[in-house]
Order: structure tokens, then sequence, then C-alpha cells
């Protein structure tokens, strides 16, 4: 019943789509007739009473324009109908084209569903074979029994195999398949990682085994190390008395103790020449790492105080640059100034005593440096300036220089106007 109403659907679909088709082409169709016929629509403008009545005259030319003018108008529009109409047909066929293969499809899936689900009757030979020896007179009679038409119309079900239960036998043996096929890949899946975790702990206690055999190696070798120096210690003396011809490399070398240390020991340079009778001290292991970490510590030390020293050499010198500048610009300000330049005076503030005795003392080092400066009392302290100065240019170099000046050690000093 479902496949009866889907038919009828598309059939319906498609005659629809067919009369649709048919009105649209003969529209097309009519117009390019109309074209061709040279038929017109003519437009009547409306009357109006408030106008003039014009002289009624034919301009050929101009009615020639507007016909063509609305030919070409009509063909245009024609045109446009025809493409439209165009892709309404391609796409009323893909339309039917989709619809056809549909119920095609849907036909199909009814088949083989009704196939599945109709049962297959076996005959029963048992019935016939004792319906007819029951009765051997009456073969002649070609029309059937009842019981017959019963044995031949009802089927029994307990010898009927449908296709429905092969399917779903089949469908389990599949899945039985697939399952076990799953199951063996897992399988192997696991006895791949546990080969490989073997491969793993063996390979890391072949690497561990390796280790403890380096550290046992490395202790025997410090143990034997450390028995060479108890016998060397024990055949090393404290002090030696020395020999004519020996110096510190020759004694160094005999009781294996570095120069560096030796000479440390004794308070002596590395290529100090020794007396013959002079007692030497010899370092024993413990001394001599003491010594070579004094000996390190006073170098590093000593490259600190040099780098140190390049510092503040670098500083000086930069300061002194400084200073040189300045003074060279004051002098050049001081040349240029004129006493329009400003309408006051300037001077520079070097410091701001907590009282008169602090600012005296400040006085007294730049007057010693050749500074011109005086104090003035404020509420804040007693201020000291140098200057004053004719033109504002003149103060800032002023200013610089007293900053930059090594004998003064002053880095706050600011211009003052007053």
């Amino acid at each position: 019943m479902k496949l009866r109403n889907k038919a009828i659907l598309g059939a319906s679909v498609l005659l629809g789509g067919s009369v649709l088709l048919y009105a649209t082409v003969n529209q097309v169709i009519n117009d390019k007739q109309q074209i061709a016929n040279g038929e017109t629509t003519v437009l009547q403008a409306p009357e109006d009473s408030s106008t003039e009545e014009q002289p009624l005259t034919a301009d050929i030319q101009t009615e020639q324009n507007i016909l063509a003018q609305k030919k070409k108008e009509r063909e245009a529009r024609v045109q446009a109908q025809e493409q439209n109409a165009q892709q309404y047909l391609t796409e009323q066929q893909r339309i039917d084209a989709a619809a056809l293969a549909k119920s095609r499809a849907e036909n199909q899936l009814y088949v083989k569903e009704d196939e599945i689900a109709r049962p297959v009757v076996t005959p029963r030979p048992m019935d016939t074979t004792k319906q007819v020896s029951q009765q051997p007179t009456q073969m002649l009679d070609v029309s059937p029994t009842d019981a017959e038409k019963k044995t031949t119309e009802e089927p029994t079900f307990h010898s009927v195999t449908p296709k429905t239960q092969q399917t779903s036998a089949k469908i389990i043996d599949n899945n039985q398949q697939v399952a076990e096929q799953r199951q063996k890949a897992q399988d192997d899946e696991k006895q791949r990682l546990l080969v490989k975790q073997r491969e793993q702990q063996k390979i890391k206690q072949q690497a561990e085994k390796q280790l403890e055999k380096q550290k046992r190696e490395q202790a025997q070798k410090q143990q034997e190390k450390s028995k060479q120096e108890k016998i060397e210690n024990s055949k090393r003396p404290t002090t030696y008395q020395v020999q004519r011809g020996e110096g510190l490399i020759q004694l160094s070398r005999r009781y294996n103790v570095p120069v560096e240390a030796l000479a440390q020991m004794n308070n002596l340079d590395k290529n100090s020449t020794l007396n013959v009778g002079q007692k030497i001290n010899i370092p024993n292991d413990a001394q001599i790492k003491r010594l070579q970490r004094e000996a390190t510590e006073k170098e590093q030390k000593r490259q600190q105080e040099v780098i140190a020293k390049q510092k503040q050499a670098q500083a000086e010198a930069q300061q002194k640059q400084q200073y040189q500048t300045a003074q060279q610009k004051l002098k050049e300000a001081r040349q240029t100034a004129k006493k329009t330049d400003a309408k006051g005076t300037f001077g520079v503030q070097v410091s701001l005593a907590t009282d008169q005795k602090k600012a005296d003392e400040i006085v007294k080092q730049l007057k010693s440096a050749g500074y011109s400066a005086k104090t003035s009392q404020t509420s804040r302290g007693v201020r000291v300036v140098v200057g004053p100065e004719k033109g504002k240019e003149a103060a800032l170099a002023l200013k610089d220089k007293i900053n930059a000046d090594p004998k003064l050690k002053a880095n706050e000093a600011w211009v003052l106007y007053w």
C-alpha cells in the first residue's frame, strides 16, 4: 500500500511539472511570434485639459527610434524569460530524476523486505502418499478433496525455515567472526606489548648492571688511589733539608706535590732558588687541598680587584672627559654672553645645608677648587650658591662642570634664577 501511494505521489509531481513547463514554453513561443509580427502595445497618454492643444505633427525618425527601443526591451524580456524557463526546466528535470531514483530505491527496499518476510513453504510428501494409498480407486478423480486443499493451502510452520532466520543466523555468525577477529587482534596487541615490556625490562636491567659495574670500578679505583696516596704520604716527610742542586720543581716531582702548593707552603715563589741546607716544609694531602683552595680564592679576588680598578679608571676617564667638555662649554658661553640675554642673574645651587657651619665647610671646599660661592638663609636651610653667571647657557655649563668635577664629587647641582 505504501509503495502504491508513493508511486501515485511521484506521478503527480511529474504531471504537475510537465504542465507548468508546457505553460512556460507556450508563453515564450507566443512572445516570439508577437515580436516577429511587429505587434506593439500603444500607450495612450492621459488627456490634460489644462494644456493647450498641440498641432498634429509626425516625426518619423522619432517614432522609429521609439519602436526600435521598445523592440529591444521586448527582446531582452523574452531572453530573460527563456533563461528562466531553461533554468526551471533543468531544475524540474533534476527534481524528477531525484524523485524517480528515490521511488526506485524504496521499491527495491520494499521488495527485499517482502522477500525476507515471506515464508518458504515446502510440500508434505507423507500426506500426499497417504492420501493416494488410502484411495487407490479414486485416482481418476481430478478434483482434490478438502483434506488435500487444506494440506496444500495451509502450510505447517514446523517444517518452514524463513529467510529471516537464515539472515539472522548469518548476521550472528558474522558478528561472532568479527568478535573473534577483534579478540584475536587484542590478544596479539597484548602479546606484542608484553614482549616489548620484557625487552625494555631486559634493557633496563642490563643498563643497571652496567651502571653498578661502573660504580664498582670507580670505587675500586678510588680505593687504589687512596692506598697509593697513603703510601705516598707515608713516604713523604714533613720537612726536608735541601741538598746541592735541588729545587722546588725537583722536590715537587719527587714527593708528588704541586709546585704551587709547595711554594705557597714555604712562602716562596715557584721560580725561587733554594739554598743548600735550607729547610722546606712538605705539605700533606689535606694541606695541599687547603692551599689550592686558598690560591683559587686569592686569584678570584685578584681578578675582581683588577676588574674593579678597570671600571674605576673608565669612570674617572669619563668624568674627566665630561669635566673638560663642560669647562670648554662654560668658557665659550661666558665669551658669547651679553647683558641682554636675560633679565636677571643666574647661579648654581650646589647644596642645601642644615646649618651655617656645614654651609661654610662646603663654601671652603668650593673656593679651594676655584669656584666663587656664597650662602643665603632660607626656610628650609642654608643655601650654597656658586656664581653668579650672566646668561642661562653659561649657568647650565657651570652646573655641568660642578657635577663632573672630581674634586667636589657633587651630582645634585641645579640652576637657580633670581
